[in-house]
């Protein structure tokens, strides 16, 4: 009967701190308990440039899935450069972000169905964002005043429903990249639009087409050229093709897009085998902050001198050649035998 007793006491005491929204700390994060599974992040407790949010925190030996980013979580940041968010926020509240000046890019997972007013307002540093393909609500001046963006990628089919005033105050010339096979009724709805086109700006409308995790842009010079745009922050093993095929189409890929892997914090492995030659790198960022969090491997069997000069890969621990079962480290200047040639600062060099 004690025993029992005990177990009521406790079940009634476990509903009430989960009612009364009791919170833990674990580094710069707080977190507020939402149910007896899942967190969300409540505040971060100093002014980081770098906030990796996690999928899920343990606490006192229990394992809880981060599924919210609450309402000012981040407000007013202005040393945050850059957030991970994961794949397994669903709801980013009012406010999560506003003023966070440093951010110069975001990228919301496609987990995400609701992005709240005024959730990214006045990140006045923002030039580029992903919006995911779960992507359902956009709130009012969700991203107001964001004056430096220059592109929104929206990969969510059907588009998500978005205040008309989502975007006010952001720059007249911005490049919209929507999915392919979309009509112009995606961005073209003067009471529901992307807050750039329908008002007499010079909106540039891109299309994407995504097969499996990674989403490629065409190219609008009327060619079957594709640029690898972006992949999904969840994938762990990608493979960059040559060429792809869709839309009984088969598409060159010429570019591998600025901060096209950033976020992607699961990836491990990049195979690029068949490629003669390597798509071209746009710059040192197309892989952000994925290979900075931990050792990334570049698997390719194409000939080394096209990697020479590329100095995307000195965020990259590991280059491997299968067939030669040796890597390559950028940690330092490291010769492996005259055949494979030497990494100099990040480049290789034959």
């Amino acid at each position: 009967m004690k025993r029992l007793l005990l177990l009521i006491s406790l079940i009634i005491s476990a509903n009430v701190l989960f009612a009364q929204g009791y919170s833990f700390t674990i580094g710069d994060l707080n977190y507020l308990f939402e149910s007896e599974t899942e967190v969300s992040v409540h505040s971060c407790v100093s002014n980081p440039d770098t906030v990796i949010i996690p999928s899920s925190v343990n606490y006192n030996g229990v394992t809880y899935s981060v599924t919210r980013i609450r309402t000012m979580a981040f407000y007013y940041k202005n040393s945050l450069e850059y957030v991970h968010i994961p794949n397994t926020i669903t709801h980013i509240e009012e406010q999560s972000f506003e003023s966070c000046t440093g951010l110069t890019s975001i990228v919301i997972p496609n987990s995400v169905t609701t992005i709240e007013q005024w959730a990214f307002r006045n990140c006045t540093g923002l030039t580029s964002i992903v919006l995911g393909s779960g992507l359902t609500y956009i709130g009012p001046a969700a991203f107001k005043g964001c004056e430096n963006l220059a592109t929104v990628t929206s990969l969510a089919n059907p588009r998500p429903d978005l205040n008309n005033n989502a975007f006010v105050g952001t720059p007249d010339n911005k490049y919209l990249i929507v999915p392919a096979g979309t009509d112009y009724s995606y961005w073209l709805d003067p009471a529901n639009d992307f807050g750039f086109v329908g008002q007499g700006y010079t909106t540039i409308v891109k299309r994407t087409f995504t097969i499996d995790d990674l989403t490629y842009e065409i190219s609008v010079d009327g060619e079957t050229n594709v640029e690898l745009h972006y992949c999904n922050t969840a994938a762990t093993d990608v493979e960059i093709k040559a060429t792809v095929f869709w839309n009984d189409t088969t598409w060159t890929v010429t570019h591998i897009g600025n901060l096209a892997f950033n976020s992607c914090l699961s990836l491990d492995t990049v195979t690029c085998f068949e490629q003669t030659p390597l798509p071209l790198l746009a710059n040192a960022d197309a892989f952000g902050y994925c290979a900075s969090t931990k050792n990334l491997t570049i698997l390719f069997g194409c000939n080394y001198s096209l990697w020479e000069n590329a100095t995307t890969w000195l965020r990259v621990n590991y280059l491997i050649r299968p067939e030669e079962t040796k890597y390559l480290t950028t940690n330092n200047d490291f010769t492996i035998n005259d055949s494979i040639g030497l990494i100099n600062k990040g480049r290789l060099v034959i």
